[in-house]
Order: C-alpha cells, then sequence, then structure tokens
C-alpha cells in the first residue's frame, strides 16, 4: 500500500478478487487507475476498495454488472440509489420464486420418475432412457 494508494494487486487482495477482475472493472469503468510517474504503476484510491467490495455483493443479489452502473452513477450524482434498488430487487425476489416453484416441479416430476422407473427394464425400440424418455417437457 502507497499512502492513499493502491496497486492493483493489493486491492484485488483487499477485496478477495482476482486482478483480472480489477482490470476488468477499470476497463468498463466502475474504477479509475493513476499511473504512478515514478513507478508507471497502476495506482487506485483507497475508496475503490469499498467500490469493488459492493460490486461483488450487488452481484451476489444477482444484479447485472449495468445495473450496478447505474447504482454506483446515481450515487456519484448525489441520489441514493436505493428506490431503483429496491424496485429491482423486488423483480429479483419474483423471479426466484418463479424458479424454485418451477425446481420444485422438476423435482416432483424426477421423484415420480424413480418411483415409477420399472428398474433396468429395457427401453422400447424409441427409447434410450424410461427415466429421461417419459418426462412431461
Amino acid at each position: 500500500m502507497l499512502g492513499k494508494h493502491l496497486r492493483i494487486g493489493d486491492l484485488a487482495k483487499q477485496v478477495g478478487v482476482n486482478v483480472s477482475a480489477i482490470r476488468y472493472y477499470e476497463k468498463e469503468g466502475f474504477i479509475k487507475a493513476k499511473r504512478d510517474s515514478y513507478s508507471n504503476y497502476r495506482l487506485f484510491d483507497v475508496e475503490d476498495v469499498d467500490t469493488v467490495r459492493f460490486i461483488k455483493k450487488a452481484q451476489y443479489f444477482g444484479f447485472s454488472l449495468d445495473q450496478i452502473k447505474s447504482f454506483l452513477s446515481e450515487r456519484e450524482n448525489g441520489n441514493s440509489p436505493s428506490a431503483k434498488v429496491r424496485e429491482i430487487a423486488q423483480k429479483r425476489v419474483e423471479d426466484i420464486e418463479a424458479e424454485i416453484k418451477r425446481l420444485d416441479a422438476l423435482k416432483a416430476e424426477i421423484l415420480e420418475s424413480i418411483i415409477n422407473d420399472p428398474n433396468d427394464s429395457p427401453p422400447d425400440a424409441k427409447e434410450i432412457c424410461l427415466l429421461i424418455d417419459k418426462a412431461r417437457c
């Protein structure tokens, strides 16, 4: 660490990502490096630690990088992105609930196929595996 600046490897280590992720965030405009005139190292502000941590947390919740960029832009413009985040998060919850229902139905179908599959019976000429061929999809 160099005063109020971090080298790319130090930043990556502090936030638990690899250096290529930091380069990507820099290329996409999430963070900006300065060049040390003496060593030509990329130097990042210590505030970039918080920015990258925010990006990783937002990704964990399923937000896209475009959405995250818009949240950060709102903040840079002096606005709170909370209303936008809340709206997108609510849609994300609805999508997750739909996916859970889909997976529950799939689980039930697989269990039904396992229970109803005659063990190791030879398939008909058109079938490959009864367990899969009898699926309702």
